[in-house]
């Protein structure tokens, strides 16, 4: 968590997620950061009719289509989406996204330990957060 405080300062999560992390997801990695991070703030969505949209048309999760609402509503810099689908409608509505291990690696690079990315993924493999392999082999062929 400390990394996302480092690279952004302040960071908004929609209301379905800081629910899904902080409270439906307490014990598991995130959860107490979240809840108590002074540095994210909750924002909850003004137009859940294109968020219902979303859900219903392309089948994403509550808190992946809350998320390209308030990304959309807050013209954010950056969205942070993790699966694939959720990513590609944030991509095609015209917001910049990354995921977990682009954000990982975009501070490995600016702090220059590209060499530590490997052991902070599997880091966090360890505590149960997943990745397509793909990806993050993508992303290492990068650094190369």
């Amino acid at each position: 968590m400390y990394i996302l405080k480092e690279l952004f300062g302040r960071i908004y999560i929609p209301g379905e997620v800081y629910e899904e992390v902080a409270i439906k997801g307490k014990g598991k990695v995130g959860a107490r950061e979240i809840k108590f991070a002074i540095w994210i703030e909750k924002k909850e969505i003004k137009n859940t009719q294109t968020c219902n949209r979303l859900i219903r048309e392309f089948s994403l999760g509550k808190g992946e289509a809350e998320a390209i609402v308030l990304g959309k509503e807050m013209h954010a810099d950056l969205v942070l989406l993790d699966e694939g689908k959720a990513r590609d409608i944030a991509v095609s509505l015209g917001l910049k996204v990354r995921g977990t291990l682009g954000i990982l690696a975009r501070w490995c690079y600016r702090e220059g330990r590209i060499e530590k990315f490997p052991s902070l993924v599997d880091e966090l493999r360890r505590k149960g957060v997943r990745f397509s392999k793909q990806i993050y082999e993508e992303i290492k062929g990068s650094f190369k």
